[in-house]
């Protein structure tokens, strides 16, 4: 993989951060990198599906997450730079569900998009191969 251009490099960086920030439980720390019109989806068969907007939604959207698991970690297994604007994060969530006590190893796709050091849209989907997918697709220039 060629080196990451400085723009690249700074969204690599700021999907690192809040990824850390998620990790530490310093959910606040997004308020400041997450564009207000921003959009927070997950696939169809997820728990919490449809779109939330800005800092607000995305706070919804993650609680509504969380509340389904007693015990839930993600491991970043890698992140790729698709283009100016995209970053691919492939990552390993491992819960344990808070009322059938099944435990859950997923191997997931999370697409970002960042402008201007600004979250507009945060994507989960099924694999990291649909979200590199979705990534270069959005990449493309409208015809």
């Amino acid at each position: 993989m060629p080196e990451p251009t400085a723009i690249q490099a700074q969204n690599l960086e700021l999907a690192r951060r809040l990824l850390g920030a998620f990790d530490r439980g310093d959910l606040e720390l997004a308020r400041d990198f997450i564009d207000p019109d921003s959009e927070v989806t997950s696939d169809p068969v997820g728990i919490n599906t449809g779109v939330y907007r800005g800092y607000d939604g995305y706070m919804t959207w993650l609680g509504q997450w969380l509340e389904a698991w007693d015990e839930f970690t993600i491991e970043v297994l890698g992140m790729e730079p698709v283009g100016e604007r995209h970053v691919v994060v492939e990552v390993r969530q491992k819960g344990r569900g808070r009322s059938s006590g099944i435990t859950v190893d997923q191997h997931l796709g999370q697409l970002w998009d960042i402008a201007a050091g600004k979250v507009m849209a945060f994507h989960l989907y099924p694999s990291p191969a649909e979200a590199m997918s979705a990534a270069e697709q959005r990449e493309r220039p409208a015809e």
